[in-house]
């Protein structure tokens, strides 16, 4: 729940930043970036991995709790980054002209008038990089090491055991909380929509 919650964290402001900068048309890397984003949904997930594994290994990095969660914000930032660009372009920027127009900052326009529209592209990318997260097994078991398990490895563990009351237990529990998500996202949303709408 940890390395989800700080990946989730990360993957998701590195994600809104991203957006925003590749928004500009005229950031001349702009193409290349946009290209890289798109790599981690395309390679295998074994694939990525074992690469993972390697670049730790040649840097002579200890495998635990920080390499897995540099690998899990590796693979969620891409979907983060897609996610809020695609809430960026229904984006209707006659609304940021306007501000401008009145006389608001620039700092002020995004805090007040961009940010609130694109908040609900955030809540949908860090739900999808929370998924991602606490659901990833392949990736994680290249880079976790010995001695630290995230949930899809523990599980893994305890089938090996046949210890399937644990398992079923753990699995009410993740459909549980699963559900509360699903609420608590549609709460939001409604609030988010409404306030918008006023």
């Amino acid at each position: 729940m940890l390395i989800a919650f700080l990946s989730t964290l990360i993957s998701t402001a590195l994600g809104v930043l991203a957006a925003l900068g590749l928004e500009n048309k005229n950031f001349k890397a702009r193409q290349g970036i946009q290209a890289l984003v798109y790599v981690p949904l395309i390679i295998p997930d074994i694939l990525m991995g074992v690469s993972l594994a390697l670049l730790f290994s040649f840097a002579k990095v200890s495998t635990g709790m920080m390499t897995v969660m540099i690998a899990h914000i590796t693979f969620c930032v891409s979907y983060t980054i897609i996610v809020i660009q695609s809430r960026l372009k229904g984006f209707d920027h006659s609304l940021v002209e306007a501000a401008m127009d009145l006389g608001a900052k620039p700092a002020t326009v995004f805090w007040r008038i961009k940010f609130p529209l694109m908040m609900p592209g955030i809540i949908a990318a860090a739900l999808l990089a929370f998924t991602l997260s606490i659901d990833d097994f392949i990736i994680t078991f290249f880079t976790s090491g010995r001695g630290f398990d995230t949930l899809p490895i523990y599980v893994e563990g305890t089938i090996r055991r046949g210890a399937i009351t644990t398992i079923n237990s753990l699995s009410t529990l993740m459909i549980g909380f699963t559900l509360f998500l699903v609420l608590l996202t549609t709460r939001i949303r409604r609030l988010l929509f409404f306030s918008g709408a006023k």
